[in-house]
C-alpha cells in the first residue's frame, strides 16, 4: 500500500504556488515526517531547499542537519521575507505559526502556504472560489478543518480541527448533522479523497473516535444518512472502483471494506456488522448486498478476479462466516438466507490443481446458487456446483457441492437429500402462521 499521506502531498499542485517563489529560496517550516515527505517530493521535481527552520532549534544551533539540510531558528527568515517563500509542513494547522509570519511581513499565498492550512468557514450563500482554488458551497458559518485544493466542497457540518480531513482535486459533500466522537488521545482518524475522486457523508452520519477512510485515482466512497461507524473502522477505495453504504447501517468495531481496481461494493439499508466484519472487493468484480443484512462477528465476503457476490434481502449470517468468490466466479444467495456460525461458502479450491499427464487443470470453477429462504446449518460448508432450491435445511458439518430441489433437509459429507417435502421458519412455531409461499412440496428428485 503507498503511503497515503506522501500520495496526498504529492497531488497538491505545489508548481501552482512555487511560482511565487521564483528567484526566491525556499525553506520548509518543520523538520517532522510531513517535512521530510516534502523535501522528499519537492527534491524529486528538481527543486532546491536552501534551509528548514524549526522552533527546536535554538539561536546558538549549529551543525544541525534534517534530511542532509542545514536547519535554523524560524528568526533566520524575519529579515529574508523578499528572499524567502516558506512551505509550513506541520500536520495541524498553527495559528500561532500564521501570525509570526504575517507580523513579519509575509503574506499567505504570495510569500508562504501552509500545506495543511487553516479551518475553512462558509462565507456565503452563493457557491465561491477561496485561496486554494477550492469552489465552496453550504451553510454559512459553518467551519470545517479540512485542507484542501482544487476541489468542489458542499460543507453543512463542522468538523473539528483534531480530525484529518485531506482532499485535493476531488469533490467532497458533508451533509447535515454529521457528528465526529470526540477523540481520545492516540486515537486516528483521517478522511483522505484525491485524484478524480468523489467522497459524499449523508445527514446524520456518525464516525467514531478511531476510523480511517481513503478513496482516489477516479472512486467514491458514498455513505448515506444516518449510517453509523464504529471504533477502528476502515474503508478503502482506489483505482476506479465505488462503495456504497446505504441509509441507516450500523457498522461495528474493526470493520473494514475494501474495494480496488474498477470494482464495487454495495450494501442496502439497514446492513449491521458486529466487530470486525469485512467487505473486500478487488480486479474488476463486485458485492452487491440487499438490505437488512446481518453479517456476524469476525465475518467476511470476498470478490476478486472478475467475479460475483450478491445476497438478496433479509439475510443474516452468525460468526466466522465466509463467502469467497474469485476467478470469474459467480456466487448468488437469494432472500432470507440465514447461515449459521461456522458456515462457508467457496467457489473455488483458492489455488489451482493439474493432472499431470494431462496437464489439464481438474478444478475449474462453477457458480452457486443459494435459491430464496435456505438455513445453512453450524459448520456447513457449499462449494462450486452446489445448487440449492428453495426452503432447503442444510444440517450440521455438511459439505454440499451439487444441485438439490427445493423443499428438503440435505445433510453428511458430500450431502445428500435427507428428507422431502420440508419447511422451516426463523421464529414461527405454528405452520399456519408462516409465509404460504414457502410451504410447497418437493418438485425434484435427487439425480
Amino acid at each position: 500500500m503507498p503511503d497515503i499521506t506522501k500520495e496526498f502531498i504529492r497531488n497538491i499542485p505545489l508548481e501552482k504556488y512555487l511560482k511565487n517563489a521564483e528567484n526566491r529560496k525556499i525553506v520548509i517550516w518543520g523538520k517532522g515526517s510531513i517535512g521530510e515527505k516534502l523535501i522528499g517530493i519537492l527534491q524529486e521535481r528538481g527543486y532546491s531547499i536552501s534551509y528548514v527552520v524549526d522552533r527546536s532549534c535554538s539561536d546558538s544551533s549549529s551543525g544541525q542537519t534534517f534530511c542532509g539540510i542545514e536547519v535554523k531558528h524560524p528568526d533566520s527568515i524575519q529579515t529574508e521575507m523578499s528572499k524567502v517563500y516558506c512551505i509550513v509542513a506541520i500536520r495541524q494547522y498553527r495559528s500561532e505559526i500564521e501570525e509570526y509570519l504575517n507580523k513579519n511581513g509575509y503574506e499567505e499565498i504570495l510569500d508562504y502556504l501552509f500545506l495543511f492550512h487553516k479551518p475553512m468557514v462558509v462565507e456565503h450563500e452563493q457557491p465561491y472560489i477561496d485561496l486554494y482554488g477550492n469552489t465552496i458551497i453550504g451553510k454559512v458559518g459553518t467551519v470545517a478543518a479540512v485542507t484542501a485544493y482544487n476541489s468542489r466542497l458542499e460543507l453543512y457540518s463542522g468538523v473539528d480541527s483534531e480530525l484529518g480531513l485531506y482532499i485535493s482535486n476531488s469533490c467532497l459533500s458533508i451533509g447535515e448533522n454529521v457528528s465526529f466522537s470526540h477523540i481520545n488521545q492516540g486515537a486516528e482518524r483521517s478522511l483522505y479523497c484525491y485524484k478524480d475522486s468523489k467522497m459524499r457523508l449523508g445527514d446524520g452520519v456518525c464516525f467514531p473516535d478511531s476510523f480511517w477512510v481513503e478513496c482516489y485515482d477516479d472512486s467514491s466512497v458514498c455513505i448515506d444518512k444516518g449510517v453509523v461507524l464504529k471504533d477502528r473502522c476502515t474503508i478503502s477505495c482506489h483505482e476506479n472502483s465505488n462503495i456504497e453504504l446505504e441509509a441507516e447501517g450500523c457498522y461495528g468495531a474493526g470493520f473494514s471494506t475494501a474495494c480496488y481496481r474498477q470494482s464495487q461494493i454495495h450494501t442496502g439499508k439497514y446492513m449491521e456488522s458486529t466487530e470486525r466484519g469485512g467487505l473486500h472487493c478487488f480486479d474488476n468484480s463486485e458485492i452487491i448486498i440487499g438490505d437488512r443484512f446481518h453479517l456476524g462477528r469476525d465475518s467476511g465476503v470476498t470478490s476478486r478476479k472478475q467475479s460475483s457476490v450478491r445476497i438478496g434481502d433479509n439475510c443474516s449470517v452468525e460468526w466466522f462466516f465466509i463467502c469467497a468468490c474469485a476467478y470469474e466466479g459467480t456466487v448468488i444467495i437469494g432472500d432470507r438466507f440465514m447461515g449459521s456460525h461456522y458456515v462457508s461458502i467457496f467457489n473455488n479450491d483458492t489455488h489451482p490443481i493439474f493432472d499431470v499427464k494431462t496437464s489439464k487443470r481438474i478444478n475449474r470453477n462453477r457458480q452457486i446458487i443459494i435459491s430464496e429462504h435456505v438455513w445453512a446449518g453450524i459448520k456447513s460448508t457449499i462449494l462450486s456446483g452446489a445448487e440449492i432450491g428453495e426452503s432447503c435445511i442444510i444440517g450440521a458439518n455438511s459439505v454440499v457441492t451439487k444441485h438439490f430441489p427445493n423443499n428438503c433437509s440435505i445433510g453428511g459429507a458430500p450431502a445428500r437429500i435427507l428428507n422431502k417435502d420440508m419447511t422451516w421458519d426463523v421464529a414461527e412455531e405454528d405452520i399456519h402462521n408462516m409465509d404460504q409461499k414457502y410451504i410447497r412440496f418437493t418438485e425434484e428428485e435427487e439425480e
